[in-house]
């Protein structure tokens, strides 16, 4: 009798030990899927400012010479070629415009002589 108890005592163990390891997979699969939604979201995010940005860039160098532009951001922008820069997102920028690398704050965006500088305040 002593056999069967000890044996039923460790099938109990191995079930117990099964449910929780499936338990761990589902906890696992769960935390991944939200951390890619959490990065989807960021990414989306990241796009809405770039894109903001690369738009007041178009609209200072279609308004022309001494145009002037203000916005506040909360994030940095980098600005290499005709492309914006925010976080792991890249857009493209229509006009001509000046490289530079700003810190969040206000960024100025002046058309001069149909280049498009920008600049923190």
């Amino acid at each position: 009798m002593k056999q069967k108890k000890g044996q039923v005592a460790l099938e109990t163990i191995a079930g117990i030990g099964i449910i929780l390891f499936m338990f761990l997979i589902v906890s696992v699969d769960s935390l991944n899927k939200s951390i890619t939604q959490e990065t989807v979201e960021n990414l989306v995010k990241d796009g809405a400012r770039c894109r903001t940005i690369a738009e007041n860039i178009t609209s200072a160098y279609v308004q022309g010479k001494y145009s002037k532009i203000e916005i506040s951001t909360e994030f940095d922008v980098n600005i290499l070629g005709n492309e914006v820069s925010v976080g792991n997102t890249t857009c493209p920028v229509l006009g001509r415009v000046q490289d530079a690398v700003l810190e969040k704050g206000i960024i100025v965006l002046k058309n001069s002589d149909g280049i498009v500088v920008l600049e923190n305040e």
